[in-house]
């Protein structure tokens, strides 16, 4: 044997059977002792039984051995020898050559290389089908077919075994999950396959479909699979009809009738039939045929005889394709029959799958009247051998197609011509190929179709087609007999006129087209109209006039459409085009300049599209009557906007939207926007990608909104560029190890006094924190890594821990040693990989505020560094992976609908300018987003109307008031509580033109940053030139003065308005009209917003009374009351003006509070005014939303929780769908009902069965139900020091024991605290509830979060004390505090909720028993409400409320909270004096 080297190859075995599979296996490893062998069993229904195995051994010599012994070899008693095939993705070349290595050992062996079929209908019809088949027809070239339907889990090679037994196959590959390409050597054996293998059903009714793909031959391969098919169906057929006339011949008892019964049961056949059908048409109304398919009536016109019994007349229907039935008719079988001597009828109906033929015989005819009808289940429909425009016309004109199934008949040709029922085209039926041929050559000498071709600019009627077809009908005499069609050519710049008909008359026809097309000759005219608008007048007013000129002389006038900036330029090309004949062109020319007149202009630019007319110019109610404007002087308005061109024209009253068209953008980078050029738009900010973007360098990694970064430097000295550092000590040395005796060296004695006091009772996994002022940080880390196990493990979990107390605590940046790889002795490179994977984690859902993770490398650690910087770059498609698992887990875990109460915070800088005045920079700023969002000292708000003009219900002239008095006469400061902002406020009336003065003001107070939310409605480019003269007067009169005032932020909450107003002062700071030279920057992406009008009209009247009516027509200010709804009920005095200005700010809307907060007014256009009602509505419903999803939340605290695992990730459900997954799961346990459940409005599907979550794009992900212990793993809560139990694991779910203290130390710390003179402890009792405490230790987690976030070093817990009647203690130790019953002792002067007393002496007042309770009270406010929740919202935060409330902020004496989590009974105090307490 050759050898071809040693490279591991597989071969493949099929058709074992499953009985013999461990005798195949002996075999094979007798035969090759190092092969593998994987066994898998066929998919197919009818081969259940049968294996294939893939051989796989070290070299092709071994293969091409196994090949020869196993080829067609039957293991052990099995009926089939084995097929062996090379895998289906070996090259044609390779498996030629190793298939001619193969035959020849075989025919050494003397052995037949076959093997067994894939099944044995599919060889009996191959061999029918080889006797049949016309080889000669075929090239010798490969031909490809594709194999649909196959079944998913049916294997590449079982499909290669069936694909094989239709001929040799070169290759075969999956193209996709359910399609495969095979390739076949011969034409003829893809023809046998399509005919042996199409419909082949490997599953129950799953059928494989094939198909030859395009190739040479490609219409003579169907045409031969056509014939074969029609070949095996009719061989079908007569062995069916053999086997239905035994069948019929068994199922009759009486024997066959004489020649003289037979006539007498005919007869008596007939009078029954007709008796029957009488009754039929009697009782019944027949259903309509198909177009083509007459209905006959039974035995017309015959003769009846004697009577006989029932049982001699035989009714058959069948249903037959439409085209089978009209053919029946075309030949007029029945009478051919009858002519034979034979009884019978036909009945034609109408049916659901075709048509029924319904045919009426007498007993022992029906043998040959059945023979006859069988001989048409062959019909030749072939629409193929005509052309598309016979089809078309035969389906057309009836006569014709009546005369030439005429002619067929009275030829005595089985065909006809036939349209179906429903269809638009005809074709040819015959009883067979040969008289279909004979049909089609005897139509052809009847019939033709003739085209000619003209060039399209020659053609002067080529656009009015009917007409031109009506030119060329109207000179012949049979025109009802042809057939017209103009259609494109390939290059479509000539045009094909095809005539079907006669063909005598599609003669006549071409010639007199010809003769016409002489005769009309085309010419092109082409002049200037200037200015270019009055072509705009002259296409609405004058329309009819050009229209009459166009229909008169047969030509087409073409005008241009300019835009509003081109209206006035003298250097136009030509506008106006004209198509016509020669002979027409001067009078054309002379009638249309009579129609140009004289004209008179206006234009209006860069007005807002949401000032009072840009209002009404783009409201969708701007096709309107103008009432009164009954003129007959017409105008036309061009409208430019945002790149969109509008034409308006004003007749009788109306004013019409005629036409409207979106310009394309173009990009103006940096270049001032003149009104001279034309109007530019720049294209919209790009929107965020799916996923945030990933830098990469050598040295950094960007992950979502962190930068994780290696720097060579000392740890110690690195603290001046960072927020904190991270330090690995010893719990028993603080200076211990390399990192820390370098901070202990810079630090000295007093950082490691502060670490001995702060980490002296430092757990083994905790995370300590002490001073960074030391080394120029806020904060030092500490974990005790060389106190632990020093493992990697716990390495990682910590630096995790880290990093999440760092995001708690409101820092930006850390600094990381290599912890680990010094004399711990820890592989760096581990290390380096653990921490960049544990840092790509926390960047992945990093939401808080941790930007740079810095991994500092000592410069003299070499290697580390290098391990971190490869750790680095490999981490980058880990960091992709992440991004993307948690873009999909986030869809998972969080219900879709549930949007912020809050205005969204973000705010986009759209334009900035800055000048410099004595090297100090002043800035202005346009901002679109949330004006409370944008840190500034000072908020100027003008939605405080004064008294005189609340009550005024248009703001008409808020623009015009120049009367700077009554904005200083209007203008108070209000302090913002908890913020050291200011707001001026003023009212709206005239604040433009006191704008100076409220700078003033505010630079008089020392105000650096100011934030300015839209100053008017009516602002347009106009004013914003005002007040940029107004800034920069006040910037010249203050510059010699100490200005404080350095930045000016205009804040938009409409994002075209406030692109509109960016746009405007990116024109005038970028002009030449300023005092300073003003640098912009962020103005690429500002487009050229507004609105221009242009007005064209034949008098200046004409315009002027239109602008009139325009203003009286458009939208005014006016106001509605809304009574209060419940939401404002919960909003504190801060939080209304918050939200009063935001209002402002999107809507153009001013809210008022009236009737001390029962109704509030709401003032602005009435569009806004709804807008603003829908989007009250709409924060009150999310408001009520949140509201229950609290209670959810409180629910689910108690409750397991549910998780879903997506890659890496295993995160938990929000409250909502976890609550929802665990209500079902609850059903599904009761009662086994709904295993399969959709959550989430049905975006959702979770399936208890697989425990798996499919998600609205298909994908499944696992889902795992958790224990409130497995749900907080990471978030373990100790229990107190002070708890008395026998063993720790007693302290779970449920636990709750009351414990009588006997620790003296405790017992005087307490007395301590209580501060009572002249009382004593006299029983001391601690609360030990599990639940209660883990509920509190979960809430101070989240209110620690926001202190440090809003007010850092404010008190999270302080002890208080609660006093309550001895009745209702074990309640509270049992339960906790319960804010429902508030007030049913002293009632509820500061709020509903729970009181706590900051003073024993003051508690006990309200009980005999003394509770001693921590309390967190984080963030206060003063209480500013009775009997009803105190809803404050902590200053500057964005919604959160307050976590409680006080008496007096200064010196609170009480505090109240609305959270029942917030409090945790600590000790039941009874204190004795005389007497009990």
């Amino acid at each position: 044997m050759v050898s071809f080297g040693s490279e591991e190859t597989t071969i493949y075995a099929c058709g074992i059977e499953q009985r013999v599979t461990k005798k195949f296996k002996q075999r094979v490893r007798n035969l090759c002792n190092n092969v593998g062998i994987t066994i898998t069993r066929y998919t197919c229904d009818k081969r259940k039984s049968w294996n294939l195995a893939e051989l796989t051994v070290d070299s092709k010599d071994d293969a091409v051995m196994l090949m020869c012994h196993l080829k067609n070899v039957k293991c052990g008693n099995s009926r089939f020898g084995l097929r062996m095939f090379w895998p289906a993705e070996m090259g044609q070349k390779k498996r030629k050559k190793l298939n001619a290595m193969v035959r020849k050992f075989m025919t050494a062996l003397n052995r037949n290389e076959y093997g067994c079929f894939y099944h044995k209908d599919i060889e009996e019809k191959k061999v029918m089908i080889n006797k049949m088949i016309d080889n000669s027809q075929f090239l010798k070239v490969s031909a490809e077919v594709i194999i649909s339907n196959v079944p998913e889990s049916m294997h590449q090679m079982e499909l290669f075994h069936l694909a094989s037994q239709a001929g040799i196959v070169t290759s075969l590959k999956m193209i996709e999950s359910d399609k495969a390409r095979v390739v076949y050597p011969r034409q003829s054996d893809a023809v046998i396959a399509l005919l042996c293998l199409d419909k082949f059903e490997i599953l129950s009714n799953q059928p494989i479909h094939l198909k030859i793909l395009h190739s040479a031959q490609f219409e003579s391969l169907y045409d031969e699979v056509f014939r074969l098919r029609n070949i095996l169906k009719k061989e079908r057929r007569n062995s069916d009809f053999i086997s239905l006339q035994q069948d019929d011949m068994l199922s009759h008892e009486e024997t066959d009738l004489s020649s003289d019964q037979l006539k007498f049961a005919n007869q008596r056949g007939n009078d029954l039939l007709e008796s029957e059908m009488a009754e039929n048409r009697s009782s019944h109304k027949f259903d309509r045929m198909a177009e083509n398919i007459k209905e006959t009536n039974i035995f017309n016109g015959m003769k009846y005889g004697d009577i006989v019994d029932d049982e001699d007349m035989i009714k058959k229907e069948n249903i037959l394709p439409q085209e089978v039935c009209f053919l029946i008719q075309q030949v007029n079988l029945e009478q051919k029959l009858r002519d034979k001597g034979y009884k019978v009828s036909f009945k034609f109906t109408n049916c659901d799958r075709g048509s029924k033929l319904t045919v009426y015989m007498i007993r022992g005819t029906q043998y040959y009247i059945h023979y006859t009808l069988s001989n048409f289940s062959n019909v030749v429909d072939g629409r193929g051998s005509l052309s598309d425009q016979l089809c078309d016309y035969f389906a057309q004109y009836t006569e014709m197609r009546e005369f030439m199934n005429q002619k067929l008949r009275d030829d005595d040709i089985y065909a006809g011509v036939f349209k179906k029922s429903g269809s638009t085209y005809a074709s040819i039926v015959a009883l067979d190929v040969e008289t279909h041929q004979r049909a089609n050559e005897i139509l052809q000498e009847i019939f033709c179709t003739r085209s000619v071709t003209f060039a399209s600019e020659n053609l002067l009627l080529l656009d009015d087609k009917d007409e031109y077809l009506s030119k060329i009908r109207d000179g012949l005499a049979f025109r009802d007999k042809v057939h017209f069609k103009v259609k494109a050519d390939n290059c479509r710049e000539n045009r094909v006129i095809t005539v079907t008909g006669p063909r005598k008359i599609t003669h006549d026809a071409l010639s007199i087209l010809s003769m016409l097309v002489k005769d009309y000759g085309l010419v092109n005219l082409s002049f200037k109209v200037t200015p270019p608008s009055i072509l705009e007048y002259l296409q609405i007013y004058r329309k009819e006039n050009i229209q009459k000129l166009e229909n008169e002389y047969k030509c087409h006038i073409e005008m241009a459409k300019a835009l509003v900036n081109t209206v006035s330029r003298s250097k136009i090309t030509k506008n106006i085009t004209i198509q016509c004949a020669e002979c027409y062109k001067t009078v054309i020319r002379q009638k249309l300049n009579s129609m140009i007149g004289g004209f008179v202009t206006e234009r209006e630019d860069w007005i807002s599209q949401y000032s009072k007319i840009g209002r009404f110019i783009t409201s969708s109610q701007n096709i309107i009557e103008l009432d009164g404007l009954r003129t007959e002087m017409p105008c036309v308005l061009i409208i430019t906007r945002n790149g969109s061109y509008s034409v308006y024209s004003v007749n009788e009253g109306k004013l019409k939207l005629n036409y409207q068209k979106k310009e394309k953008s173009e990009n103006v980078p940096n270049k001032p926007i003149q009104l001279e050029t034309e109007s530019v738009n720049l294209p919209e900010a790009t929107k965020s990608p799916t996923m945030p973007a990933i830098q990469n360098n050598d040295y950094e990694l960007k992950v979502n909104n962190v930068t994780i970064r290696i720097l060579k430097g000392e740890l110690e000295k690195i603290g001046k560029s960072v927020d904190a550092i991270v330090n690995s000590v010893d719990h028993d040395s603080f200076d211990h190890g390399k990192i820390a005796s370098s901070l202990s060296n810079i630090g000295g004695n007093s950082y490691l006094k502060e670490c001995r006091n702060q980490l002296g009772d430092l757990g083994i996994d905790s995370i300590g924190c002490t001073s960074g002022h030391y080394f120029g940080c806020k904060s030092v880390y500490h974990i005790l890594f060389l106190s632990s196990d020093r493992s990697l493990l716990w390495l990682s979990n910590r630096l995790r821990d880290c990093l999440m107390e760092i995001n708690n605590d409101s820092l930006e940046s850390i600094a990381i040693p290599a912890i680990g790889t010094g004399q711990a002795g820890l592989n760096a490179n581990k290390v380096a990989q653990e921490m960049m994977r544990v840092s790509i984690e926390f960047a992945v859902h990093n939401t808080g505020s941790l930007r740079k993770i810095n991994f500092v490398i000592y410069p003299t650690d070499v290697e580390i560094h290098k391990a971190f910087k490869n750790a680095l770059k490999s981490s980058v498609p880990l960091a992709t992976e992440l991004l993307y698992q948690n873009e999909q887990i986030e869809e998972i875990i969080k219900p879709i609908g549930i949007k912020k109460t809050d205005f969204e915070d973000k705010n986009r800088l759209l334009f900035s300018a800055q000048c410099l005045i004595d090297e100090k920079p002043i800035c202005i700023n346009v901002y679109h987003g949330n004006l409370n969002g944008l840190k500034a000292d000072a908020i100027m708000d003008m939605t405080a109307l004064c008294s005189k003009h609340s009550k005024v219900d248009s703001l008409s002239d808020t623009l015009r008031i120049t009367d700077t008095e009554h904005t200083s006469e209007t203008l108070q400061i209000l302090p913002i509580s908890g913020s050291d902002c200011k707001t001026y406020q003023v009212c709206l009336y005239g604040c433009l033109a006191g704008f100076s003065s409220i700078l003033t003001h505010m630079n008089a107070n020392g105000e650096k940053s100011v934030n300015i939310p839209l100053l008017n409605i009516e602002m347009n480019s106009g004013h914003i030139k005002n007040l940029i003269d107004f800034i920069e007067t006040f910037i010249a009169e203050h510059q010699s003065l100490d200005m404080s005032i350095n930045c000016i932020n205009f804040v938009i909450g409409y994002d075209d308005r406030a692109e509109e107003i960016a746009s405007w002062m990116q024109r005038k700071l970028k002009s030449k009209a300023v005092q300073f030279n003003w640098q912009t920057s962020c103005d690429s992406s500002i487009r050229a917003l507004g609105i221009n009008i242009f007005y064209i009209a034949q008098s200046k009247e004409a315009i002027t009374r239109v602008k009139s009516k325009i203003e009286e027509s458009s939208h005014t200010w006016t106001c509605r009351k809304l009574t209060s709804k419940e939401f404002f009920s919960h909003i504190d005095e801060n939080r209304w003006q918050q939200l009063v200005l935001q209002y402002w700010s999107e809507y153009n809307t001013i809210l008022v509070n009236e009737n001390q907060g029962k109704v509030v007014s709401i003032y602005g256009f009435e569009k806004d005014i709804a807008d603003t009602i829908s989007a009250i509505h709409e924060q009150s419903k999310i408001y009520f939303q949140e509201k229950a999803l609290e209670e959810v939340k409180v629910f689910t605290a108690d409750s397991a929780r549910w998780s879903v695992k997506v890659g890496r990730f295993r995160r938990l459900f929000e409250p909502k769908l976890s609550y929802e997954i665990e209500k079902n799961y609850k059903n599904y346990v009761k009662d086994n009902s709904k295993i399969i459940f959709r959550i989430d409005s049905e975006t959702k599907t979770i399936n208890l069965d697989s425990m798996k979550v499919t998600h609205i794009n298909g994908v499944e992900y696992p889902i795992k139900k958790l224990s409130i212990k497995e749900s907080k793993l990471r978030h373990d809560i100790p229990i107190p020091r002070n708890w008395e139990y026998q063993n720790k694991h007693e302290i779970k779910d449920g636990y709750f024991q009351i414990v009588n203290v006997t620790n003296q130390r405790e017992i005087d710390e307490i007395s301590k605290l209580l501060g009572l003179r002249g009382f004593t402890v006299r029983n001391l009792r601690r609360i030990q509830n599990w639940n209660l405490y883990r509920k509190y230790q979960t809430r101070k987690a989240e209110v620690t979060a926001a202190v440090k976030r809003y007010k850092p070093g404010a008190d999270v817990e302080k002890r208080l004390f609660h006093g309550t009647a001895a009745s209702k203690v074990d309640v509270i130790c049992k339960n906790g505090f319960d804010r429902d019953y508030s007030g049913t002792s002293c009632g509820s002067k500061h709020g509903t909720g729970s009181y706590f007393g900051v003073k024993a002496e003051y508690s006990k007042l309200f009980g005999k028993v003394l509770l001693l309770v921590r309390v967190l009270t984080g963030i206060y406010v003063k209480s500013s409400v009775t009997d009803k929740p105190n809803l404050s919202m902590i200053p500057g935060s964005k919604g959160e409320r307050a976590h409680s409330v006080v008496d007096h902020e200064s010196n609170p004496s009480l505090y109240v909270i609305s959270n029942d989590n917030s409090a945790y009974p600590e000790y039941i105090i009874y204190v004795q004096s005389n007497t009990y307490l």
